[in-house]
């Protein structure tokens, strides 16, 4: 947590004595500005007095794409949140549950998120998934915007199979029983009837 204040220098021509302090609105930090030629100078300061030095930490896997089912060349979204805004450049790669094992890049950056797509394969690929999650984390280059690097490859406490319920099934249908002569759309004259 950081608290921005504001210090004034002098005011005005004239000479000044070099030196202006003020505090934050809760009277805790002061700070003094040594050249009397700024008009204002903005600081910066954290609240524990240091600067942050700590990583990101990944809170979540999610989607923004209803639950449902969805088959080949559907689009979903993976969603992976962070307790803090992530700087761009950042990404992370993710192995799904599902029988193939798909990987998905996230590497879209906004705000505390970093998201990506994961388009689902042709019928027969082996991808399907009676309730999508996030197997494992395979690789994670993440830094938030002091530069702090987050590259531990621990799943969060929420994965994306807490917070929906999406179902990917790639496997063809059977094919249909064959219609009995004369019952079904091919009647008993048809070509690939075989009855006696």
């Amino acid at each position: 947590m950081t608290r921005k204040i504001k210090v004034d220098g002098a005011k005005g021509g004239g000479k000044g004595n070099g030196k202006n302090s003020t505090t934050d609105s809760g009277g805790v930090y002061a700070a003094s500005v040594l050249s009397p030629a700024s008009a204002a100078l903005s600081i910066t300061i954290d609240a524990e007095g240091g600067a942050d030095t700590l990583a990101p930490v990944l809170q979540s896997f999610s989607s923004t794409t209803a639950d449902g089912v969805y088959g080949p060349a559907a689009v979903v979204t993976i969603v992976a949140s962070f307790d803090e805004a992530i700087a761009a450049g950042s990404s992370l790669t993710v192995v799904l549950d599902n029988d193939d094992g798909t990987s998905v890049l996230l590497s879209t950056i906004a705000g505390p998120t970093v998201s990506g797509t994961y388009v689902v394969g042709a019928t027969g690929s082996g991808q399907d998934s009676a309730d999508l999650t996030v197997a494992s984390i395979s690789a994670m280059s993440v830094s938030d915007v002091a530069s702090n690097e987050q590259t531990s490859t621990s799943l969060p406490p929420s994965n994306l199979g807490d917070t929906s319920d999406i179902v990917i099934d790639t496997t063809a249908p059977r094919g249909a029983a064959p219609w009995p002569c004369g019952r079904g759309p091919e009647a008993s004259s048809g070509p690939s009837c075989s009855c006696a």
